[in-house]
């Protein structure tokens, strides 16, 4: 596994020698303003800001979503060459070299956005979920996986950073529900349901509770 741990290593380094800090827009600067004064707005999801606000206590700047971003990304990208190459490095770390370098990919590697956030956070979500399907006959109860509930962080920050992101969202948890309850889809589907109206709620009460946005959208 040696080589596959060295090729994941020295993506994280190349991408961020080629874009570190990170490239930002209009929309990312509002964004980290917000993180650093600890004050939201409604324009956009403070979710992202929040993540930033603690991020910034360890390195304050762009550079800091943007190794977490790269980070989540290179991790999960590894977890999945695993899974789909379980016996060969060979073929893990050509998997990771395509799969990272290919254009549109790399392009949000190298970008600070709340888009990128998104969909490296479902990225993860559903190569956990691969895990999880996988592992769920081995486990008495899919519920006692720790990977099911890892996931379940990343979904609901992938839910969280974006206002269109409910539709992904509630086809991953669809796949949840299913993954919990082996033998009825419909069952399944209904679990997914309330999952993704948990999501909903501890996302509201999080943001007008806690962040408190001032209403500017």
């Amino acid at each position: 596994n040696t080589p596959t741990f060295i090729a994941v290593i020295a993506m994280i380094c190349l991408t961020i020698y080629m874009f570190y800090p990170g490239i930002m827009n209009a929309d990312s600067a509002d964004q980290l303003m917000q993180a650093r004064a600890f004050k939201f707005t409604d324009w956009h999801p403070p979710m992202m800001s929040f993540l930033w606000f603690l991020l910034n206590h360890f390195s304050d700047g762009a550079q800091s979503m943007f190794v977490f971003h790269n980070l989540v990304f290179w991790a999960a990208l590894a977890l999945l060459s695993f899974f789909v190459f379980p016996a060969s490095n060979l073929y893990r770390v050509l998997f990771i070299v395509c799969f990272g370098l290919f254009p549109t990919i790399l392009v949000q590697l190298g970008t600070v956005f709340k888009d990128s956030s998104m969909s490296i956070s479902l990225f993860l979500t559903a190569v956990l979920f691969l895990y999880a399907e996988k592992r769920k006959g081995q486990t008495h109860k899919a519920w006692s996986d720790p990977i099911l509930w890892i996931a379940i962080i990343f979904l609901f920050y992938g839910f969280a950073v974006r206002l269109n992101a409910a539709p992904a969202v509630l086809v991953l948890c669809v796949w949840f529900g299913n993954i919990v309850v082996r033998k009825s889809f419909f069952k399944g589907a209904a679990i997914g349901l309330l999952l993704f109206c948990a999501l909903i709620v501890v996302n509201q009460i999080i943001t007008a509770g806690v962040l408190k946005p001032i209403k500017t959208y």
